[in-house]
């Protein structure tokens, strides 16, 4: 399972978990998501955190079932929704911003007003140190390719 690290704290001190979306196990089972996020995230959430969700490359057929989701935001509900303090989506979709939006009932009003959607890596610039944050080539990959294609109609949103 490679698809949560943490690369260190930022420039205020706050951990970075970094989700890589396009990783995600859709093959394993809940029991051991949920022991892996536990594992991973118990020492470094206890205190400020921040968030940086990989979307890129996310693979539909990977989504996991709407049962694991539900106990993981129990969990974070629980456990680990106090100490976030911002949450940074690189290369987010329409449908992820969709479902956001649809959502932020059930996160925090602070969290959702906080999020920062980049769909570019540069754009995380001003927040994070990019190079820090140890983005996957298939990301970088991707985001080459935007770029490519920045101003020649490309850019919807």
């Amino acid at each position: 399972l490679r698809f949560v690290y943490v690369p260190g704290k930022d420039d205020q001190g706050r951990s970075i978990v970094v989700f890589s979306c396009a990783l995600f196990p859709g093959h394993a089972s809940a029991d051991q998501l949920l022991l892996y996020l536990v594992r991973k995230l118990d020492p470094v959430v206890r205190q400020k955190y921040v968030i940086v969700l990989l979307y890129a490359g996310m693979n539909p057929d990977a989504i996991p079932p709407i049962e694991l989701l539900r106990e993981l935001y129990q969990i974070f509900e629980l456990v680990y929704r106090n100490c976030l303090d911002q949450m940074f989506v690189l290369h987010p979709s329409v449908v992820f911003k969709a479902l956001f939006t649809i959502a932020w009932a059930a996160v925090s009003t602070q969290l959702y007003r906080d999020t920062v959607y980049a769909h570019y890596i540069d754009e995380l610039q001003p927040y994070l140190d990019v190079d820090q944050l140890r983005v996957p080539e298939y990301v970088v990959a991707y985001d080459r390719d935007l770029q490519a294609q920045r101003g020649k109609g490309w850019d919807l949103f």
